[in-house]
């Protein structure tokens, strides 16, 4: 029920912030993070299916990368993102697991927004988190869960439900200059 009711918020908000009169949206408790490739995030994944879950996402991550454009690679461990300034990010898979600190898998899932962010699942030991990274600058901000895009083309939204890791809610970013800023977070 309560999925329910994150997923017709959720879609209330894309059409608030389609609508011109609505798109100045006040901001409460903005909820985002950067992070970098190195700093863990919790999100909903659990270690006992960590494995299926990567296997799901693995098997089309070639298929999202041939339609990348040459915007995106993997040679073995390292996932690499071409930045619009021509530089490569990469990010490093440790996959030995054998302790918390070596237990990290990046998988590519697409471009997102009108190509200006990759989307990028990262699966740890215990937990993971959806990032979406600026083709701009590089940044990487962890959008909770799958990211949707105001049909508009100038907000992502994403909603979650309760887990371990994460707290229930609607958040909200706005798309600026190829950045995202938060502008609303609701608890569920």
């Amino acid at each position: 029920m309560m999925r329910i009711a994150m997923t017709f918020t959720l879609f209330c908000l894309l059409a608030a912030c389609s609508d011109k009169k609505h798109s100045a949206m006040p901001v409460t408790q903005p909820q985002s993070m950067v992070v970098t490739a190195a700093m863990p995030v919790a999100a909903s994944a659990v270690a006992p299916t960590l494995p299926q879950q990567l296997t799901e996402l693995e098997k089309h991550e070639p298929d999202e990368i041939a339609k990348s454009e040459n915007l995106v690679e993997r040679k073995g461990k390292i996932l690499s993102l071409r930045l619009l300034s021509g530089q490569m990010l990469n990010l490093t898979n440790l996959e030995t697991c054998d302790v918390y600190e070596n237990c990290l898998f990046y998988t590519y899932r697409g471009l997102v927004a009108n190509k200006q962010f990759f989307l990028v699942n990262a699966a740890y030991y215990e937990g993971g988190g959806i990032f979406l990274i600026s083709r701009k600058t590089g940044e990487q901000v962890d959008v909770i869960d799958d990211p949707h895009v105001s049909p508009d083309g100038k907000f992502i939204v994403s909603a979650s439900d309760a887990d371990a890791f994460i707290e229930a809610g609607v958040f909200l970013w706005e798309i600026n200059d190829g950045s995202l800023r938060p502008r609303f977070h609701s608890k569920l």
